[in-house]
C-alpha cells in the first residue's frame, strides 16, 4: 500500500457515519449546547446516531455465515441498524419534545436513510451512504456557525470525495448522488421542523 492509498484510507476511516455524527454531536455539546434541552438528550442522541449503527460490524460477524458477498451484506446490516437508530431518535424526540435543532439533526439522518434505501434497494440507483453520512455534519456545521466554516468544511468534503475516488469505494456520480440526498433531507428537515 503506497502513501496515498494509505492516507485515503485514514480519511474513509475519519469520516465513517458514525464517527461524523459523533463529531457534530460534540461539537454541539461542547458550543452549542442549547441544543439539549437535557443531558439525556445528548446521551440518546450517541446511543442512536453513533454506537447503534456500529453495532452492525460484529452483528454482521455473528450472522453471516457465508463469506459470498460479505461486504454487500454488511452494507445491508449498516442499513438496517441505522434505520433503526435514526427512527429510535425521532421517537423519542417526539416523546421528549427536544430542541427545533436537535429535531432537524434527527429527521435529517432518518429522511436520509429511507431515501438512500429507496434510491439502493428500490430504484436500483447506487448512492453513496458515505457521501451522504460525511455530508449532513458539514452541512450542520455551517448551518449553526456561519459561512465562515464553509471554507474547512468544502476541504473537509473534497478529501472525503478523494478518498472514495483512491479507494474505488464509488464513482464521482454515486457520490454526489449521495451527497445530493443528504442536502435534500437537510432540507426537507429544516422546513419541516417549522410544522412540527
Amino acid at each position: 500500500m503506497n502513501s496515498k492509498e494509505k492516507a485515503a484510507k485514514i480519511i474513509r476511516i475519519i469520516s465513517v457515519p458514525p464517527i461524523m455524527a459523533l463529531s457534530l454531536l460534540l461539537v454541539a455539546f461542547f458550543f452549542k449546547n442549547e441544543i439539549y434541552n437535557r443531558q439525556q438528550d445528548f446521551v440518546f442522541s450517541i446511543a442512536a446516531l453513533v454506537v447503534f449503527p456500529i453495532l452492525a460490524y460484529p452483528a454482521s460477524e455473528i450472522f453471516i455465515r457465508n463469506k459470498e458477498n460479505k461486504r454487500e451484506r454488511q452494507r445491508n446490516f449498516a442499513f438496517v441498524f441505522s434505520l433503526i437508530g435514526y427512527t429510535a431518535l425521532l421517537i423519542y424526540g417526539a416523546v421528549f419534545k427536544v430542541s427545533s435543532d436537535m429535531t432537524a439533526i434527527s429527521l435529517t439522518y432518518f429522511l436520509t436513510v429511507v431515501i438512500l434505501t429507496l434510491f439502493n434497494k428500490i430504484f436500483k440507483i447506487k448512492a453513496s451512504g458515505h457521501a451522504a453520512s460525511c455530508t449532513s455534519p458539514l452541512i450542520f456545521f455551517i448551518y449553526f456557525w456561519g459561512w465562515p466554516l464553509i471554507f474547512p468544511c468544502g476541504i473537509a468534503f473534497t478529501a472525503i470525495l478523494w478518498s472514495s475516488l483512491e479507494l474505488k469505494r464509488h464513482s464521482l456520480k454515486e457520490f454526489f448522488i449521495g451527497a445530493g440526498i443528504c442536502i435534500l433531507s437537510v432540507d426537507l428537515s429544516l422546513f419541516g421542523v417549522w410544522f412540527i
